[in-house]
């Protein structure tokens, strides 16, 4: 099975981003300000760890992609930028 979802690992440039705006990430559903409308919440690597193994999969390799320039595109456009 192939999970693509967005990022919530604690250092990675989009939770750093977050985390400098006031309430910039979500405490319930861990959402960064940026988010589109459509994510729900974000996991982070341990979190889907946790839900795969409770449904009998494990996680064989993860990679991580799109952090860099996602993060300035959607941080920047967001209506809430503190990047403008």
């Amino acid at each position: 099975m192939l999970q693509i979802l967005p990022c919530g690992n604690p250092g990675s440039l989009e939770h750093t981003i977050a985390s400098l705006a006031k309430n910039g990430i979500d405490t319930i559903s861990g959402r960064f300000f940026f988010e589109e409308p459509g994510h729900l919440r974000r996991l982070n690597t341990r979190q889907m760890d946790s839900i795969a193994f409770r449904y009998m999969f494990r996680q064989s390799k993860v990679y991580y992609g799109y952090h860099f320039w996602e993060t300035i595109v959607g941080a920047s456009a967001s209506r809430n930028s503190f990047l403008k």
